[in-house]
């Protein structure tokens, strides 16, 4: 009797630990199923989004090309299909022209010098008033002929005694000294007089730009 009872307890324990196994067996394929699963997964959309693309590519349209002017194939046409010919008549040089500009010059060492030369008692009948200025040409190239004009006024009235001028030739970077007297007699002799100076014209040169 207790032997039977102890081999039915056997049969039991295997039972169970055959079932067991079974259990273990079925969770181990299941798992490897779910990972084969979410691996094709994983591999297949990839190639599906890479298949998506390239057929989209090919079902695309080529792009438009503009049409092309007349005047500009025959502009190609003319410079050989060169770029640079192309683009010289889209984009015009600036105008260019020349003018005449005074040349650059310099006024210096203004001098004026009142001298009486004859005297009655003790009043000045005849006086000499001497104005000078010298005028450098600051120009590289070009020489000419300028004009200084003197003007003498009263300075009780400001009214003018009188005007006069010199030209004289400069050659380019020289320097020209511009003299003139006035001589004063009677009672203008007696009066303070101031010599003032200013160009008349100075030589002029082509600029191109």
């Amino acid at each position: 009797m207790k032997k039977c009872y102890a081999n039915n307890i056997y049969i039991k324990f295997s039972f169970i630990k055959e079932m067991n196994k079974l259990h273990t067996t079925i969770a181990l394929v299941f798992i490897i199923l779910l990972g084969s699963i979410y691996i094709s997964t994983r591999l297949e959309v990839p190639q599906k989004i890479s298949e998506a693309i390239t057929q989209n590519k090919k079902t695309l349209p080529p792009p438009a090309v503009p049409p092309q002017d007349s005047s500009t194939k025959s502009a190609s046409s003319a410079t050989g299909g060169s770029e640079s010919g192309s683009q010289s008549s889209q984009n015009p040089l600036p105008f260019q022209g020349c003018e005449l500009r005074t040349i650059s010059y310099g006024l210096k060492n203004f001098e004026k010098n009142s001298i009486c030369k004859t005297y009655q008692d003790t009043n000045c009948i005849e006086k000499t008033i001497d104005c000078a200025v010298s005028v450098k040409n600051l120009d590289y190239e070009t020489s000419g002929e300028f004009e200084i004009i003197f003007k003498y006024t009263f300075e009780d009235s400001q009214e003018t005694y009188s005007t006069t001028s010199e030209t004289k030739n400069v050659p380019q970077r020289e320097t020209e000294k511009f003299s003139n007297s006035a001589i004063l007699s009677g009672a203008d002799a007696s009066r303070e007089i101031t010599c003032n100076f200013e160009v008349g014209s100075a030589p002029k040169k082509e600029v191109c730009f």
